[in-house]
């Protein structure tokens, strides 16, 4: 496993103020062959300074700074100067705990059939203060789709995946199996915690540099169409939430719903949906995700597009008394919006 080099991917912009606590947790990793590939996407901040100032010395860390695209562009930038056999991706303001590195190649190892590997995180605020020690079964609704031992086809113990661990991660799996199925559904996977063999970009294709929001599902589940992947249910990232300068930030909520559709079109185009999603299940799905995007076009004052998205959630699933009455809102300005809210919220518990 010692020869098997990990690629860290590190896109940042203006986040001088907490980029050191990250770099300084993936060089304290237990699984030390790495290079870590720093893409400044041309912060404004003392970003360049802290990177020569602090780790000038530092050997594994290469600096490459480009004209500011984003951070899927970032990303991309980062593929192409990367060596190694595994691609690890890292957000500038989330912290490694010790042994992540040592997990996920460690697993890739003993699954040589899996082409990605993600794990669990641990939700923190601004202040590293935690607010769910095992976030992503909060984060992601699609986790609740069905049972793990439904959406995964086996699972190891994670000693028996890494026997070099220290003792604490006792009755702690790692799931392995085609998911692409409950991926079109919703995303299972945090991308702060993505590792995927380098091969996988050939099949895959890279970012999408278009989706401003998203673009992480979108790429998640072209990796997970090309075969089985592992999930460690472990958090070993301390993921910020609620700070300003994140791309999960309410008001990009009708963005990531319309790049939800174009993730997925291609493959409903193509017919590549898999056998396990019935035509109905299929319909279902759709119904949600346009009253989704409906609902957040409504909560960004386009009315017409939201008017759209849910008349296309209501053809599909017309028994659904919200949906309806949002439907009805977008004809009425936001003042009578609020009052079919509020009539609405009176009216559910007589129903009931």
């Amino acid at each position: 496993m010692a020869n098997l080099l990990a690629s860290i991917l590190l896109p940042t912009y203006n986040r001088a103020y907490c980029l050191a606590s990250v770099i300084d947790s993936i060089l304290r990793q237990t699984y030390s062959t790495f290079e870590l590939l720093i893409v400044d996407d041309g912060s404004t901040d003392a970003t360049a300074n802290l990177i020569a100032d602090k780790y000038a010395g530092e050997r594994r860390i290469r600096y490459h700074r480009r004209p500011n695209g984003g951070v899927s562009a970032a990303r991309n930038t980062a593929i192409e100067l990367a060596k190694g056999e595994v691609l690890v991706f890292s957000d500038s303001d989330d912290v490694w705990l010790q042994h992540k590195l040592m997990m996920q190649m460690a697993t890739f190892v003993q699954f040589p059939d899996v082409n990605l590997v993600w794990t669990d995180v641990s939700a923190v605020d601004p202040s590293g203060k935690v607010l769910h020690e095992r976030y992503t079964r909060v984060c992601y609704p699609a986790w609740h789709d069905r049972p793990i031992d439904e959406v995964f086809d086996r699972s190891q113990d994670l000693y028996a995946a890494c026997p070099l661990l220290p003792p604490g991660f006792e009755d702690r799996r790692v799931y392995v199996g085609n998911i692409f199925p409950t991926m079109i559904v919703g995303t299972l996977i945090n991308m702060p915690t993505v590792a995927v063999r380098s091969r996988v970009i050939g099949q895959a294709g890279n970012f999408n540099e278009t989706m401003v929001s998203g673009g992480d599902y979108d790429f998640n589940l072209r990796a997970c169409s090309t075969g089985p992947v592992a999930f460690i249910d472990v958090p070993t990232v301390l993921y910020r939430i609620g700070a300003a300068d994140q791309l999960t930030r309410p008001s990009l909520h009708a963005d990531q719903a319309q790049n939800w559709f174009r993730a997925v079109t291609p493959f409903l185009e193509g017919g590549r949906i898999p056998a396990g999603l019935t035509r109905q299940r299929l319909r279902d799905i759709l119904a949600g995700k346009y009253g989704w995007l409906g609902m957040a076009e409504l909560l960004c004052g386009n009315r017409r597009a939201a008017r759209a998205a849910l008349w296309q959630s209501l053809r599909r699933s017309p028994r659904q008394a919200k949906r309806w009455m949002y439907l009805l809102a977008t004809f009425f300005p936001s003042a009578v919006e609020e009052s079919l809210r509020t009539a609405y919220r009176r009216l559910k518990p007589r129903a009931a």
